[in-house]
């Protein structure tokens, strides 16, 4: 039916898109030509002498796809050091009210492998932001750092805000 063959066209359109070339060279790059366009569809201007092709890009929804994974994985990465920064700060307060002792191997295997993942990322911070009577705030500080961090690249790379 003509309503059909409407639809059809205007939902192709969303995901292929017709492309106008001027003559009609090979589509190179990332370009694939996808075969006739759907009944009922003019494929070539008679007026102004210019074909329609049907490409589909392949090639670029792969890289956007690759693109989503690759920030998928670094939002994942972002999340597991932000639940790191916490860990390690109640860890550091258990410590240092008695609560759990380093005398433990495994208190102390997970206190140091934190210190070591952590430290690094918080020592720059501790030497601009001053102890605020006794608390230390960095780890805050880092977790929005890194929290902004996330969502700009989201921004950025897919044009829509983080997780």
């Amino acid at each position: 039916t003509p309503d059909l063959d409407i639809a059809n066209v205007a939902l192709s359109q969303l995901s292929y898109g017709p492309e106008r070339h001027m003559s009609a060279r090979r589509v190179t790059g990332s370009a694939r030509i996808m075969g006739a366009p759907p009944t009922g569809v003019k494929t070539c201007d008679s007026r102004a002498a210019r074909c329609y092709r049907w490409v589909h890009h392949r090639d670029a929804e792969a890289r956007s796809g690759v693109m989503y994974s690759l920030l998928q994985l670094i939002s994942t990465v972002i999340t597991l050091y932000i639940w790191a920064l916490i860990v390690s700060a109640v860890l550091s307060w258990l410590v240092a009210f008695n609560v759990v002792n380093t005398r433990n191997r495994l208190v102390y295997m997970v206190g140091d492998f934190l210190h070591r993942i952590t430290e690094p990322a918080l020592r720059p911070i501790r030497r601009f932001i001053p102890l605020l009577g006794g608390i230390d705030i960095s780890p805050v500080v880092l977790i929005l750092v890194l929290i902004f961090a996330r969502n700009l690249l989201f921004e950025i790379f897919l044009g829509q805000g983080g997780l």
